[in-house]
């Protein structure tokens, strides 16, 4: 594996008609204390050497262009230094902001969940599951997801497959799936049964928690018939699967 960085203190934003870099803006040293340097000890322990070099579309001018190579063979140390990585970088924002746990809700975690546990096997992971029919329109809602109902319930359903797919690689003692409707309407008891899951203390989570904007059963309100038809059809596994009539 070779890994190639340009060093500039300038990022070049497109005049075109395209998307600009990706998180432009949001540089993780801006959020994450630090950063830059464990960057530099993630790449000292991942590669075996660096050179000078030049390749098509290096910037003019840029200095300190490198190539770094990495043996691909070796995948126990790339898995070591990205475990090492994440786990700095974590623990820096935890200790920035006074915080005893890092807790990571990112939208598509399910899409890797055997990376996430193979990472960290003894991390905790609480899947949330709500009716897939309000999750469907919600998500045609969203500026970051398909508007269409068809190509919404594809998306749904390729992703409920891929996280079945994964559950299948990880230990059970991983995961703990939760619906949203239970915790709402059930709170004590579900509370109890994530405290026993992650072992961490939430007694109150329920006094102090806003549930009354669940949004339970949006789907009747904001689709016509014919659509709550198309979705039952399309959906019909992940509704048996979860319980959902």
């Amino acid at each position: 594996m070779s890994l190639a960085v340009k060093n500039s203190d300038e990022v070049a934003i497109s005049k075109n008609n395209t998307t600009p870099v990706p998180y432009n803006g949001w540089e993780l040293s801006k959020w994450i204390p630090d950063y830059e340097q464990h960057v530099r000890v993630f790449i000292e322990q991942l590669v075996e050497f660096s050179y000078e070099a030049k390749w098509p579309g290096t910037q003019a001018a840029v200095e300190n262009n490198k190539m770094y190579f990495a043996d691909p063979n070796n995948i126990d140390n790339t898995w070591d230094a990205a475990r090492n990585f994440i786990s700095t970088c974590y623990h820096s924002i935890c200790m920035a902001q006074a915080k005893a746990k890092f807790v990571e809700d990112n939208t598509h975690n399910l899409l890797f969940t055997g990376t996430i546990y193979k990472l960290f096997p003894e991390a905790k992971m609480i899947h949330m599951v709500r009716d897939p029919r309000d999750v469907i329109t919600s998500l045609m809602c969203q500026k970051w997801a398909p508007s269409e109902l068809s190509q919404t319930i594809a998306w749904y359903n390729s992703v409920m497959q891929t996280w079945n797919k994964q559950k299948r690689s990880i230990d059970p003692q991983f995961y703990i799936e939760i619906r949203l409707e239970d915790l709402i309407e059930n709170g004590k008891i579900v509370c109890e049964k994530i405290e026993d899951h992650i072992e961490i203390d939430v007694f109150g989570c329920t006094e102090i928690m806003d549930l009354s904007n669940g949004n339970i059963g949006r789907y009747l309100k904001e689709l016509s018939s014919k659509q709550i038809d198309e979705i039952n059809s399309g959906v019909k596994s992940a509704l048996e699967q979860y319980g959902y009539r």
